[in-house]
C-alpha cells in the first residue's frame, strides 16, 4: 500500500515513479547532531526527480529539453550508469541496457571500452551532442584497464559515434576524471582531475591529450582547510580528511577562459585557454597565467548561463551562488533540500538544472552509518525569477 501511495505522489507531481521494491528501500538514517538547516532562501528549487536508491552526480540538457543524468558505481546497488529522464516514467537507462551493464556482469561486454564502468558526469555541448565522461574506477579502487573514456552519442539516433580512450599517462590509477567542459569551435575539452589533481586539455580533433598544473597548488586542496558541511566536520573513517582535489569546471561563453576550482577549498582560478593549447609552454610558463579569480565558497561543481555568469555549488551551507563576470559572488538560493548540490546544467527558458548527491551523508564520513533521510535529487532553478 505503502509502495502505492509513493508510485501514486511521484506522478501526480511529474516525477519519474520507481519500482515499489525500490522506494521502499530506505538506508539507516540518524540525525547530524544538533546541526540546524537553514530554511529555503532566494531562488526555490523545483523538484524534477528523486532517487531513492541511486546516488546522482551529473545532469546534462539537451536544446529539445531532454534530460540525461548518471549514477557513479560508488556503492552496491548499483544499476544503470546514465538515464534520460522523462516525467512519470521511470529513469531509461541510456542508451541501452548493454552499455549500462554492470561490470561485473558475464552478459556485459569484454572490452570496458565498450560499456559504462563508473560514469562521473554527462554533458551536452554547444553542438547538441551528449558525452559522457567515464574514469572508470569502481568505488575509488583504481582504473580499470582501458576503461578511461569520453563517448559521444548522436542525439538523432542515440547511438555512440565516438569513444576517445584514455591511456595511462592521461588517466594514471589513482586518477579520477570528474568534469569536462567543450570549445566546439576550437575543437578543444577540458578536464578536471580530482584523483590525483591536474587538468587535462584535450585535442578533440586527433584525440590527443595532455595533463597540464600537475604540481599547481589552484588543482590541490588549500593548505590547512577543513570542509565542513552545516558545521559537520568530514573525515575519512582513519581520521584524514578527504583529498578532494581540483574538481568544479567551466568555460567562458566565447571559449577563452577556463574557470577551475579544487574541491577542498574556496578559491575560483582562471586561466586563458591560449596558453593551455600552446603545447610549447612548460609548467613554470603555463602557471604564470594561472590567476585566483574568486572566492565562492567550497564547490563540487560549476555551470554557467546565457549571460556568462558562473554558477558554483555551495556544498557548506546548502547553496548556490553565482560568480559575475567580474567576479562578483552572489547566493541565489539556499535551504535544506539543497543537500550537496553537485553538478549544473543550462537547460531551455533560462533554467538551472542541478544534482544533490549528499555525499556528506556516507557511512565513510558518519562513522560507518549513513545519515541520508530524502531522496537523491534532480532540481531545477527558474533563473529568469531571480531578483
Amino acid at each position: 500500500m505503502r509502495s502505492s501511495l509513493l508510485r501514486a505522489a511521484l506522478l501526480a507531481a511529474g516525477l519519474p515513479a520507481v519500482a515499489p521494491a525500490l522506494a521502499q528501500s530506505r538506508p539507516p538514517t540518524r540525525p547530524l547532531g544538533a546541526i540546524a538547516l537553514p530554511a529555503t532562501e532566494g531562488l526555490k528549487p523545483v523538484p524534477v526527480a528523486a532517487f531513492p536508491d541511486q546516488r546522482v552526480t551529473g545532469v546534462a540538457v539537451s536544446r529539445r529539453g531532454r534530460i540525461f543524468v548518471n549514477f557513479p558505481l560508488w556503492e552496491d546497488g548499483h544499476r544503470e550508469s546514465v538515464a534520460e529522464i522523462v516525467p512519470g516514467q521511470a529513469p531509461r537507462p541510456y542508451p541501452d541496457a548493454a552499455w549500462n551493464a554492470a561490470v561485473a556482469d558475464p552478459k556485459a561486454p569484454a572490452s570496458p571500452a565498450q560499456r559504462f564502468v563508473c560514469v562521473q558526469s554527462v554533458v551536452v555541448d554547444d553542438e547538441d551532442r551528449l558525452w559522457v565522461l567515464d574514469p572508470a574506477s569502481p568505488k575509488f579502487t583504481g582504473v580499470v584497464p582501458g576503461g578511461a573514456k569520453l563517448v559521444q552519442f548522436d542525439l538523432a539516433t542515440n547511438k555512440a559515434v565516438r569513444t576517445i580512450l584514455f591511456p595511462d599517462n592521461i588517466a594514471p590509477s589513482k586518477s579520477y576524471l570528474n568534469d569536462v567542459r567543450f570549445d566546439t569551435k576550437r575543437n578543444f575539452a577540458y578536464l578536471t582531475d580530482s584523483g590525483t589533481g591536474a587538468l587535462v586539455v584535450l585535442n578533440l580533433k586527433t584525440g590527443r591529450a595532455r595533463r597540464v598544473l600537475e604540481t599547481h597548488p589552484s588543482v590541490h586542496p588549500e593548505p590547512g582547510f577543513d570542509l565542513a558541511i552545516n558545521g559537520h566536520v568530514l573525515r575519512e573513517p582513519d581520521g584524514k580528511k578527504p583529498n578532494f582535489q581540483v574538481d568544479g569546471i567551466e568555460l567562458s561563453a566565447d571559449g577563452n577562459t577556463l574557470y577551475y576550482q579544487a574541491l577542498m577549498g574556496r578559491a575560483m582560478y582562471r586561466i586563458g585557454t591560449e596558453f593551455l593549447r600552446d603545447s610549447t609552454l612548460g609548467p613554470a610558463g603555463l602557471a604564470a597565467h594561472v590567476e585566483k579569480f574568486a572566492t565562492p565558497s567550497a564547490s563540487d561543481g560549476y555551470g554557467r548561463d546565457a549571460a556568462g555568469n558562473v554558477y558554483t555549488s555551495g556544498i557548506e551551507n546548502n547553496s548556490i551562488r553565482r560568480v559575475t563576470p567580474a567576479g562578483r559572488v552572489e547566493t541565489i538560493a539556499r535551504g535544506p533540500e539543497i543537500s550537496w548540490p553537485d553538478t549544473f546544467a543550462y537547460g531551455p527558458g533560462n533554467t538551472l538544472y542541478f544534482t544533490t548527491s549528499q555525499i556528506q551523508t556516507m557511512g565513510k564520513y558518519n562513522q560507518g552509518t549513513s545519515t541520508r533521510t530524502r531522496p537523491y535529487g534532480l532540481w531545477k532553478l527558474e533563473l529568469g525569477k531571480a531578483r
